[in-house]
């Protein structure tokens, strides 16, 4: 399955230049190739490429099904980010995974790191939301 992500897709149905890139440069995929958009919110879209430009990738919605994976709860994450960069990243990638619905970081008095790049952490969650299938991506709070 070649899952995108495309945050507003009922206002633009195009794929963003990274994701544009992947599809038509990477998978190698052409103008009717079907391809399947999440937006983040629970959305998950059958699409057909009608437009295939590595630049631009336009395509048409053929099925959507909105609260896909939906789950009973809504679980908040608050923790203090740790010194290694590369293990908030794991733990944010796993909290995507096991459906975690917001992550907060919180700076105390013991944290070893006073800032977090979110717009990284958010490529990170992206990431991993697609790999897992998933289709709600959670909010990720600053410090």
């Amino acid at each position: 399955m070649n899952l995108f992500f495309q945050p507003e897709i009922q206002r633009l149905q195009q794929l963003s230049e990274d994701e544009s890139r992947h599809a038509i440069k990477v998978l190698r995929l052409k103008e009717r190739d079907e391809i399947h958009v999440i937006d983040g919110v629970g959305g998950l879209y059958r699409c057909e490429i009608s437009k295939a430009n590595d630049k631009k990738c336009e395509f048409s919605i053929l099925e959507s099904k909105l609260d896909f994976g939906k789950l009973p709860y809504h679980f908040h994450l608050v923790i203090a980010p740790t010194k290694n960069l590369d293990r908030i990243e794991w733990m944010v990638e796993k909290c995507v995974e096991i459906g975690i619905s917001e992550i907060s970081f919180i700076y105390t008095r013991y944290s070893e790191r006073k800032e977090i790049k979110i717009p990284r952490i958010e490529k990170v969650a992206i990431g991993a939301m697609k790999q897992s299938l998933k289709a709600y991506l959670p909010q990720i709070n600053e410090i």
